[in-house]
């Protein structure tokens, strides 16, 4: 871990988060001009994007996770296997 920018990890919240409060408590890095060879946004985006909760509020992986749980267990079990 020598080469992340903090000595000790902090918490920052990601660049599209649904919690502009958290935002502002948790701001990011600030934006790298020339950073393996390419401009890094990370600041700026996340200033973009602050409100993005407004227009999707409900961002929710584990949805997905449950019905591919659900559909696993509605498949047939392979003979020879505890089910």
């Amino acid at each position: 871990m020598w080469n992340f920018p903090d000595g000790i990890p902090l918490h920052r919240e990601p660049l599209y988060g649904i919690r502009p409060d958290l935002v502002d408590k948790y701001p990011t890095h600030d934006d790298v001009k020339v950073l393996w060879r390419l401009p890094t946004l990370y600041k700026s985006v996340q200033e973009k994007y602050k409100n993005i909760g407004k227009d999707f509020p409900s961002f929710s992986p584990a949805g997905a996770w449950s019905s591919t749980r659900a559909a696993a267990r509605r498949r047939a079990p392979i003979r020879g296997l505890p089910s």
